[in-house]
This record gives C-alpha cells, structure tokens and sequence, in this order.
C-alpha cells in the first residue's frame, strides 16, 4: 500500500512542481535540498520493494485485505532473506536520518 501511495505521490510532484528555491540560496544550500528529495523518494520506493522480496524470500504471505495477498517476487531462500532483512534495517535508518531534525549547539 505504501508504494503505491509514493508512486501517486510521485505523480503529483511530477505534475504539480514545487515552487522554486529562494533566489539568494547558496549553490550548496540548493544542491542538499535537491539531493534530499531525491534520496527521500528512492528510499520510499526501495523500503517497500525490499521489503516485500524479503517477505518473498522467507515465504511469509503479504496480506492486503482479508484474503487479498500479493504474490511472492522472490524465490524461498534463507540466505537471500537474512541480506534483505539487513538491507531493509539499513536502507529504513537512513530514511530516518534523512529527514532528521539536526540541532546546533552555540
């Protein structure tokens, strides 16, 4: 459900842009804002991908609704679980970090 709630996302950035930046933002302050965003949308589309291989690869069902589940995208395998699993942990912590409030000390 969350992927397809980010390609509709997707979809709407695509269609709808965003205003632009303010005309007196340094060259840097630009390029992590665009760099952001970039990492923000792959990140939401490669959480769930991962995800549901790793789900795949262990032979857990994914149900939806009630008997509605999605078909596995993966062979069983123990070995390609346990990569995925460590992926998923990873690629979900620098999601977080992503959009992590930093805090300045003076």
């Amino acid at each position: 459900m969350i992927l397809i709630l980010v390609a509709i996302r997707l979809m709407n950035r695509l269609l709808n842009p965003a205003p632009p930046l303010p005309q007196g933002m340094p060259a840097w302050q630009r390029f992590a804002a665009y760099a952001s965003h970039v990492v923000l949308y792959v990140l939401r589309f490669a959480l769930p991908l991962v995800g549901w291989g790793m789900l795949s690869a262990a032979r857990y069902p994914i149900v939806l609704y009630g008997s509605l589940q999605l078909p596995p995208i993966l062979p069983h395998d123990a070995a390609l679980y346990a990569v995925l699993r460590t992926t998923h942990t990873v690629l979900a912590f620098l999601l977080f970090a992503t959009f992590l409030p930093t805090s300045r000390r003076r």
